[in-house]
């Protein structure tokens, strides 16, 4: 009776299952029917075979409150891979650390565990589903930490995680077709710069978890799969798309998981205008829910790697990283994760282009004061929404490895540059389940360069004497904290900077970058193209409004501070550039490529609203802009493919290469009604374009010279 009532309290209502578990100390021994093995040594052994099925979960937050709100985990099974229990061996010791203190350790070991997840929802929304996950592989968890396990004041503690296995999604019902985050490997661990086993500190703080350290090595390599035609999450047969990962050495990490959510109200913040109580600082409350904020710095030999999935996995590791001058911190990321009831309930809208530089989230009325626009999807519905205010990343790559393996050449590395930096990332996320499984989405999410827009289009006539060069004042000198995405070499045969000395860094492309996307009932969901040799889908859609909104300046300069470009603070502009993709209907699909064949596939459509442009203007004369406006009818890309190709599929040159090719197709030819714009010339009507249908294929190579 006593665990019925606790199991009640914490929302967990379990049917007949079986869980079975052994407890072995080091000084007795215990019988075979309580699966227990002696030990001989000191400490704990707890060995389970776990086979376990629970109804459900339920979270509940703001309990009695007016944000009340549940969400709900259902169908819920553990169990082995292989069919019956999944074995689970547990070690907890205490020793010594050679100076009289004492050590707990806890080792734990799983191997082929199938955790299957049929159903979560909201708590107001029964008879939905976002769609059912399993996740299936091995893992081992090792921690030790002087002073007792969650000692957060010890900063010797050791950390090593590692897993490995698949990830499994689908929409629907088994046999529905299912998307793999496939050869998993995710693994964190604590060591000393070098590779060996280092120390840092795990433990629990009126914060809540915090994991930190100087230094730790992380791991998360997958390939994205699909499966069109399942049988119930198996692994067999999967298509491919496309190989991801990210691992190296992290520094200074910071990894913190607490208790808090999203935070209502509106008050004076420290920027000294009116901000939204998103976190809860302003005004010192915030609902029940949860935390997490990630931050560190990127060691040389941490990588970003995109390749194929399948054939010689030919692939290419982004690395060398480096933060940019001005900047504080390489990379940081607040979330806050919480279950929402629909209108009232969010956390207030995101101001879009204002020229503050601080934190916050400005109501309307002082976004507005600044030179900005609010922005603002609301909840519609109880949903569970993920919430970021002010995340960055402000550091770049600036070398590429290509690795071909079994080629004459199976690695090569340039000093090359794919840079995007994100100075000011915030965003709204809502997501609801849907009846019959999948995921419906209110998305408001902004990258910002705050302050270089709405300066650059007065040419920065407004900034003047000691101003200029000032961040306070001067936008220009925040360039190693805005958004940029560019392509660069990092080891030019030229001087740039003036400083009389070769390789230099230099890039090219969108800098001082401002990027909107608005996306409201966007839905998500994995399925299939259907017919004789099915291709698994990924695709999102919304017949409501889809926007996207990207604007920055055309230029280049060094990516190094001084000299006589002065870093990116003064560019080689060329143009400055405003796109607002605004849609009545959108749809984005990624595919993955038939049996045998090594690319990601991908196609679109757009019916555009009234509102969508594109604009280039002159840096030096904003107002002297070509501009296609009044935008209308449908466009669409067809045919997309992304592939990474090896050395040995191009004999022509035995080169590596990255070749994106897709066909444009306009109006009729793209299902739709006519493509037609307005043309005009600052400000003067040119005329107008229709294009009733056409085709137009590109395919763009790089490879090296």
């Amino acid at each position: 009776m006593a665990f019925r009532r606790f199991r009640k309290i914490i929302g967990v209502s379990l049917p007949a299952s079986v869980m079975v578990a052994s407890v072995a100390h080091g000084m007795s021994g215990l019988s075979d029917d309580e699966l227990a093995s002696v030990q001989g040594r000191d400490g704990v052994v707890i060995s389970a075979s776990l086979d376990t099925s629970i109804d459900s979960i339920e979270f509940r937050s703001d309990f009695a409150q007016p944000s009340a709100a549940s969400f709900f985990l259902e169908d819920i099974s553990i169990r082995s891979t292989l069919g019956g229990p999944v074995d689970v061996t547990t070690e907890f010791d205490v020793g010594g650390n050679g100076a009289g203190d004492a050590y707990v350790v806890l080792s734990s070991d799983w191997t082929g565990m199938d955790l299957q997840v049929l159903g979560a929802r909201h708590g107001s929304a029964p008879g939905t589903s976002f769609g059912s996950f399993a996740l299936k592989g091995d893992g081992s968890l090792k921690l030790g930490v002087e002073g007792g396990l969650f000692n957060s004041g010890a900063n010797n503690a050791s950390f090593d995680l590692t897993t490995s296995g698949d990830w499994i999604f689908r929409s629907g019902a088994a046999s529905s077709p299912e998307l793999s985050l496939g050869n998993i490997n995710f693994g964190a661990r604590f060591t000393d710069g070098a590779g060996n086993p280092g120390l840092g500190t795990f433990g629990l703080t009126s914060d809540g978890l915090v994991i930190s350290a100087p230094f730790m090595d992380v791991d998360l390599n997958f390939d994205l799969l699909f499966k069109p035609v399942p049988t119930d999450f198996d692994t067999t047969g999967r298509q491919s798309a496309i190989l991801f990962g990210w691992e190296g050495g992290i520094e200074d990490a910071l990894i913190r998981v607490g208790t808090g959510g999203i935070g209502y109200g509106a008050d004076i913040g420290p920027s000294g205008l009116t901000e939204f109580n998103v976190d809860g600082s302003i005004l010192g409350t915030r609902s029940e829910g949860l935390n997490v904020l990630a931050e560190w710095n990127y060691g040389s030999d941490f990588a970003f790697i995109l390749g194929q999935a399948g054939g010689n996995r030919t692939r290419v590791r982004f690395f060398d990283w480096q933060r940019l001058s001005g900047a504080s911190i390489d990379f940081r990321m607040p979330i806050i994760v919480d279950t929402v009831n629909g209108p009232g309930t969010g956390p207030g809208g995101i101001c879009f282009g204002g020229n503050l530089p601080t934190a916050g989230s400005l109501t309307s009325p002082d976004c507005g004061s600044v030179g900005g626009v609010f922005e603002n999807i609301a909840p519609e519905v109880g949903a569970l929404a993920v919430v970021i205010r002010d995340g960055r990343l402000h550091a770049f790559n600036s070398q590429v490895e290509v690795i071909d393996p079994g080629t004459a050449t199976p690695s090569e590395i340039f000093n090359w540059s794919l840079l995007y930096t994100f100075g000011k990332i915030d965003s709204n996320i809502y997501l609801s389940g849907v009846p019959g499984g999948g995921i419906e989405a209110d998305i408001l999410l902004a990258m910002q360069s705050p302050g270089y827009w709405s300066a650059a289009q007065t040419n920065f006539s407004g900034i003047a004497g000691p101003q200029i060069g000032d961040p306070a004042f001067d936008p220009r000198a925040r360039w190693g904290t805005n958004t940029h995405f560019m392509i660069a070499d990092t080891n030019t045969a030229i001087d740039v900077t003036g400083d009389g000395i070769a390789g230099d860094q230099f890039g090219i492309g969108i800098v001082n970058a401002d990027l909107l996307w608005q996306a409201d009932d966007l839905s998500i969901d994995i399925t299939s193209t259907g017919g004789p040799d099915p291709r698994g889908v990924l695709r999102l859609e919304t017949s409501t409004l889809g926007q996207y909104r990207f604007r920055g300046l055309f230029g280049g300069g060094s990516l190094l501070p001084g000299g006589a470009t002065n870093g990116l603070e003064r560019p080689v502009r060329v143009a400055l550039v405003d796109v607002n993709l605004l849609t009545s209907f959108f749809r984005f699909d990624l595919l993955s490529a038939p049996i045998g064949e090594e690319f990601m596939g991908f196609a679109s459509v757009f019916d555009f609203a009234p509102g969508a442009y594109l604009s280039i203007a002159e840096p030096s004369q904003p107002s002297s802009d070509f501009r296609v406006q009044n935008i209308s009818g449908r466009l669409a890309w067809e045919n997309g493919e992304i592939k990474l190709t090896s050395a040995s599929d191009n004999p022509s040159d035995n080169k590596p290469r990255l070749t994106i090719l897709n066909d444009i197709t306009f109006g009729a030819t793209a299902g739709g009604t006519p493509f037609r714009a307005d043309i005009a010339f600052s400000g003067a009507a040119l005329g107008s374009a229709v294009i009733p249908a056409g085709r137009w294929a590109q395919e763009f190579t790089l490879k090296k010279q």
